[in-house]
């Protein structure tokens, strides 16, 4: 399978981990397409890559390649995707990781603190 031009990269840095901030902006206003921080490391959900600002295909796969980088994959607790395989943890919150920060965000640049998301995190996981 031939991967996209950007494929295992993230735009710029710094790299979106624990600590840091998730960062986006549209590469041609009006067009498809974002940049971001966050490692496209695997696809499920969009051929195309990452987008944000709706609850489709493209933001869900920014949301998993988040969860991904925050929630590495073992080899004993995985599930495969389309393109690769990610930690369970990681694909049990993208979908309300995606729905909480991504699908009204602004369509064309932001960011979303490290705060927010710890926050978000420590609430989801007392709410199991």
């Amino acid at each position: 399978m031939k991967r996209p031009e950007g494929f295992g990269e993230a735009a710029f840095g710094p790299m979106f981990k624990r600590g840091v901030a998730l960062i986006w902006k549209r590469i041609e206003p009006g067009k498809a397409g974002i940049e971001t921080n966050v490692k496209w490391k695997v696809r499920h959900h969009s051929p195309d890559g990452f987008e944000i600002g709706y609850a489709g295909s493209g933001p869900a796969d920014l949301a998993l390649n988040a969860m991904a980088a925050l929630f590495p994959c073992r080899v004993e607790n995985y599930t495969p995707v389309w393109d690769g395989k990610v930690s369970h943890k990681a694909w049990m919150k993208h979908q309300a990781f995606k729905f909480r920060f991504l699908q009204n965000a602004d369509r064309n640049a932001g960011r979303i603190e490290w705060a927010e998301i710890e926050a978000w995190l420590r609430e989801s996981d007392n709410g199991r």
